[in-house]
């Protein structure tokens, strides 16, 4: 099996001449230089939605018109091959379907199909006239001329002309099989069981058949067609090759080349009368279309798996064909009228997922019986080769494994102990964790003491401070009251100054000597105690803001705290009291001595009394 690598579908399309009268105007042009397809936008809304009662199409192509305004947008596609009307179907067998059946010649399977509507020209291009052959026949001729003129091979060509009606398959060439049954086959594939395979040597052979077998397929007359075919047809081609002078005995190639003729989709809107008949026929059609076109999505997405072929025996039949082992081109045929705008759309729009889809073909041989027997006869040459070395090798090998063993028995010790001192290690990571977590209870605990003593000295903090305030308040209170008092002593001793004063007036006046009147003397200044006091506390809040490391620390200095302020207050309170007292004390030693000055002045006036 040679293998070929990947290739495309190959997309052409062809478009027919209008048929008047029953067809209009024009709607789709094309350019052959660029091989597009696309809307004639002069006058193509005007065209489409045309429902006046001059235009001489029927209400039902203008409801059409109307149902697809919505796609009034221009459209264009482009493609391996444009054909224009005046193109002959010759034209398109050289240019599309030769590169294949010469391909086919040697040992590659091929695929060509037919897609379109109905009326759209599929069967013509297909097969065509005695004057002018279509594509099927052009094939044979090829097929059999190439054979004719090659003088190396031998050749061998079977036919077969099946129709696929309503979900059945029937075999034209023999009219009594109907419903065929497909199966899968080890060495070909998806095959037709006991379809009739008919062998031939000549063009006019396979005419004949070919004719017999289109006297037998399933036509109908409709109201758009009087001679609509009602079901796809596919007619096969297997040719079998090898050297001539092999015989056949050494290697044989074999290939197959489908020619498929698709039923064109249908609306049964298209129908002017409908009968039971019709409507499957169309739902059988259009159902198997459907499923082509969902495998063919599929395939243009670039998925491999759950691709649906078994669906259909369509699909199921052509799986080679849409992403499988053949070379494949697609031949649509489209109308340019603008009546059938949306279904020339569809079909456009299939062929361009179509072009995307990747096949990989490749050569298919088989081992005649020489070849056969050439190749086991090299094979048990290899295998004795093979044996010999192995025999010559054996004892080096025998010594390499019971070194190995021993190695292996060496290292499955190691791995035991590793594996005990593993185990070791994990009971005393066990302790040391059983360890860590009594610790970590041992903190926690520990954690919510300190928590405990940290609030207990926060409080004891808070009552001190509340002392300390009251016992400032007590000591404002009474230096106010003490300033009072030393108010009032000094307007008492201004008095008397005043009084003393006056009287050392009168004793100047009456010729003696004044006396010296004592100034008071304050040592006490409040102020100074005062500073003493507001730098205890702010030492005191300073140590108590910054939190100690531990419980102890913290007690420590709240007991020193607490110690120095209960000395510094006392040492305050005898020192306001020895200050308040020696106040005291002075008062009264300067009013005993202002009493004392007043008796003398006094006992000398009476003298001086005396003396006058």
């Amino acid at each position: 099996m040679s293998n070929y690598g990947r290739e495309v579908i190959k997309v052409c399309i062809r478009m027919r001449p209008l048929l008047p009268p029953y067809e209009d105007e024009e709607i789709w042009g094309i350019d052959s230089r660029t091989s597009t397809i696309f809307t004639l936008t002069s006058s193509f809304a005007s065209k489409l939605l045309d429902v006046s009662s001059n235009s001489s199409g029927s209400i039902r192509e203008k409801e059409s018109r109307l149902r697809y305004a919505e796609t009034l947008g221009p459209q264009s596609f482009t493609f391996d091959y444009i054909y224009a009307p005046d193109s002959t179907s010759q034209q398109i067998y050289y240019e599309v379907s030769r590169p294949i059946i010469h391909r086919v010649l040697n040992g590659f399977n091929g695929t060509i199909f037919m897609y379109g509507q109905t009326t759209s020209g599929k069967t013509y291009t297909m097969l065509g006239t005695p004057d002018f052959p279509g594509i099927l026949p052009c094939s044979i001729r090829e097929i059999f001329q190439t054979i004719v003129k090659d003088t190396e091979n031998e050749y061998n060509v079977w036919i077969s002309y099946i129709e696929i009606y309503n979900e059945q398959i029937n075999d034209l060439l023999a009219p009594g099989k109907v419903n065929l049954k497909v199966k899968e086959d080890p060495k070909q594939g998806v095959v037709i069981q006991d379809v009739k395979q008919q062998q031939v040597w000549t063009f006019d052979q396979v005419i004949l058949l070919m004719n017999y077998g289109e006297e037998h397929r399933t036509y109908r007359e409709t109201s758009i067609h009087e001679h609509s075919s009602r079901s796809h047809t596919l007619f096969q081609v297997y040719i079998e090759s090898f050297p001539r002078a092999s015989k056949g005995r050494g290697r044989i190639r074999y290939s197959c080349l489908n020619l498929v003729d698709l039923a064109g989709s249908e609306r049964l809107n298209d129908f002017d009368t409908k009968n039971v008949t019709q409507i499957g026929e169309a739902g059988y059609i259009n159902k198997s279309l459907f499923i082509l076109a969902h495998v063919v999505n599929k395939l243009a997405e670039g998925k491999t798996k759950h691709i649906p072929y078994r669906d259909s025996k369509l699909t199921r039949i052509l799986s080679q064909a849409l992403g499988g082992n053949s070379l494949a081109s697609i031949i649509c045929t489209v109308s340019p009228a603008a009546m059938n705008f949306q279904q020339t759309l569809s079909t456009l729009r299939f062929a361009s997922r179509a072009k995307t889809v990747q096949n990989t073909p490749h050569i298919n041989e088989i081992l005649g019986e020489l070849a056969n027997s050439n190749e086991i006869k090299a094979q048990l040459t290899n295998l004795q080769q093979e044996l010999l070395e192995l025999n010559t090798s054996k004892i080096g090998y025998e010594t390499r494994c019971k070194f190995l063993e021993n190695q292996l028995e060496k290292i499955q010790k190691e791995i035991h102990a590793k594996e005990e001192q593993f185990e070791r290690m994990i009971e005393g990571n066990n302790k040391e964790r059983e360890i860590i977590e009594r610790l970590q209870m041992v903190i926690e605990k520990q954690e919510v003491d300190m928590e405990n003593e940290r609030i207990m000295i926060n409080g004891q903090y808070q009552k001190v401070m509340e002392k300390y305030q009251e016992e400032r308040r007590v000591r404002i209170e009474l230096e106010k009251e003490l300033d009072s008092h030393k108010e009032i002593l000094g307007r008492t001793i201004k008095s008397e100054q005043q009084t003393l004063s006056r009287l050392n007036m009168l004793i100047v006046k009456s010729g003696g000597s004044p006396v010296d009147i004592p100034s008071p003397n304050f040592s006490y200044h409040p102020n100074a105690d005062m500073n003493f006091i507001n730098s205890l506390v702010f030492h005191i809040e300073t140590d108590v803001s910054i939190p100690p490391n531990s419980v102890n620390e913290w007690k420590d200095v709240s007991s020193r705290l607490v110690n120095d302020y209960r000395v510094s207050l006392e040492r305050l309170q005898d020192q306001y009291f020895n200050k308040v007292q020696t106040l005291a004390e002075r008062l009264i030693d300067d009013q005993r001595r202002i009493q004392e000055i007043l008796i003398s002045h006094r006992g000398e006036l009476r003298n001086n009394e005396g003396m006058f």
